[in-house]
């Protein structure tokens, strides 16, 4: 059976990586290395901390959670969704399957470009794209920061394949202060969304006055 690497647990509720309440997903493993990355402890591929996952097992999940949560989508992110690019297709397919396409919907992030995803992409890749909603695509880069819903950096694009997406990220493209979240899961707290620059900075030096120190992020 197929399995996927993941960097975190899995995380229903969450608000601030697209459209409602939603399940996030993070991939284990990039080699994009984008200086400034929030997120540098899911570069490395597989490591003591990786969570392998059999990726039927996977979508079970996420469905239950849907069905018992009254979700709105599912956000996979990373890490480099596409650098799992066959064990991606199958687990956006199988939760595609599973939810209504009017009420549902799947974004995934990427640090490639749509346009290197389509040209140079294998049949996996082609296979996630035609199932999601919604890409956020293009490299996080530091200099360019963004007030853009969703987006880490100024480059990076929101494009939007399916008429639910159209409506429900029909504004996204104005300016919207990114948000952070805080989730409490077993005895850890992380945070979730994308921060403005600076920002972690800022919380992360009151939280060491507090005696706490920040161990990493997710986005």
């Amino acid at each position: 059976m197929s399995t996927i690497s993941l960097a975190r647990p899995v995380v229903s509720g969450v608000t601030t990586l697209g459209h409602g309440r939603r399940v996030v997903v993070w991939t284990q493993g990039c080699t994009l290395a984008c200086s400034g990355c929030m997120s540098r402890d899911t570069w490395q591929g597989e490591t003591a901390d990786t969570a392998v996952q059999r990726v039927d097992e996977l979508a079970d999940l996420i469905l239950r959670l849907v069905e018992s949560d009254t979700l709105d989508g599912l956000t996979v992110s990373g890490g480099e969704p596409f650098q799992q690019a066959a064990a991606v297709a199958e687990l956006v397919e199988r939760v595609r399957a599973g939810t209504r396409s009017d009420r549902f919907d799947l974004l995934v992030y990427s640090g490639y470009t749509l346009e290197h995803l389509r040209e140079r992409g294998d049949d996996h890749r082609q296979r996630v794209l035609a199932s999601v909603d919604v890409l956020v695509d293009g490299r996080f880069r530091e200099g360019e920061p963004t007030d853009a819903a969703h987006r880490g950096s100024a480059n990076q694009r929101l494009h939007r394949f399916t008429e639910l997406a159209l409506s429900r990220y029909a504004r996204a493209d104005e300016a919207c202060r990114p948000s952070l979240q805080v989730v409490a899961t077993g005895d850890a707290l992380t945070w979730i969304g994308i921060p403005r620059r600076g920002e972690l900075d800022q919380h992360r030096a009151a939280l060491a006055e507090s005696g706490l120190a920040l161990e990493g992020t997710s986005w």
